[in-house]
């Protein structure tokens, strides 16, 4: 990853770039490019994206990378170890994923989301969670479930 940071420092150095890379600059462009990354999937399934748009996928996420290690450069973050370091921490989180369902009317509805509980014991966290999705009424049932670092789930 070194090696290949090293080359995009190189280009942009060659062309005088660097008096724009400030980090607020680049993460701005690594969010724009990330946006246009996401245009390829907009309003298709995610097998017609690709059909039909696998070469601008590719370059736009060759734009999010390079982005990426701009960014990590010039805050001095060793990405290849951030990168790692976050796998390990997220080995160590549970997660908690709450579904809510609606059968009213004409139309079945589902709002599935998944938030990260540092405690899986505080139960506190867990009702606020809860809470903010209870919030829209027209749904009838709620179920939740834990799924621990090793990938078991618990259902409540």
């Amino acid at each position: 990853m070194k090696h290949l940071q090293q080359k995009i420092i190189e280009f942009r150095d060659a062309r005088n770039w660097k008096q724009f890379h400030t980090p607020k600059e680049l993460a701005i462009s690594l969010c724009l490019e990330a946006g246009e990354l996401l245009e390829n999937f907009q309003w298709k399934s995610s097998e017609e994206a690709v059909k039909t748009n696998l070469e601008n996928i590719k370059d736009e996420i060759a734009d999010v990378v390079i982005y990426a290690l701009l960014l990590s450069h010039e805050l001095g973050i060793d990405l290849e170890k951030a990168v790692v370091d976050k796998i390990k921490a997220l080995h160590h989180k549970m997660y908690l994923t709450i579904r809510l369902f609606s059968d009213q009317g004409y139309k079945k509805c589902e709002i599935s989301c998944m938030v990260k509980v540092t405690k899986p014991s505080t139960m506190e966290e867990i009702s606020h969670a809860i809470s903010v999705y209870q919030r829209f009424d027209h749904f009838t049932r709620l179920s939740y479930s834990w799924r621990t670092k090793r990938g078991r789930t618990m259902d409540f």
